[in-house]
């Protein structure tokens, strides 16, 4: 079973995510992305939305670039080839 991670909110403890880091490199755990804090985030669960599809914000990006990689490390083809 593939496994790899995704560390949320990466830039509230730098040195947290950097333990993170390291842990998962000792470990051979792909990392996918790293998503930052972002109110967009609140905003887009108050409106009933979906971060992606609520606004270009920097989690939303990363979100984006998550998925990509994330998709190519399973062998999955894009949300592009999807559609």
């Amino acid at each position: 079973m593939p496994i790899a991670v995704c560390i949320n909110k990466y830039d509230i403890n730098i040195t947290v995510t950097e333990e993170i880091t390291h842990w998962c490199r000792k470990n051979w755990l792909p990392i996918m992305g790293w998503v930052p804090y972002d109110e967009a985030v609140t905003a887009a669960q108050l409106d009933g939305e979906s971060v992606v599809d609520h606004n270009g914000s920097a989690a939303a990006v990363a979100i984006r670039r998550l998925w990509e990689k994330t998709a190519v490390h399973l062998g999955l083809q894009s949300l592009q080839g999807d559609q």
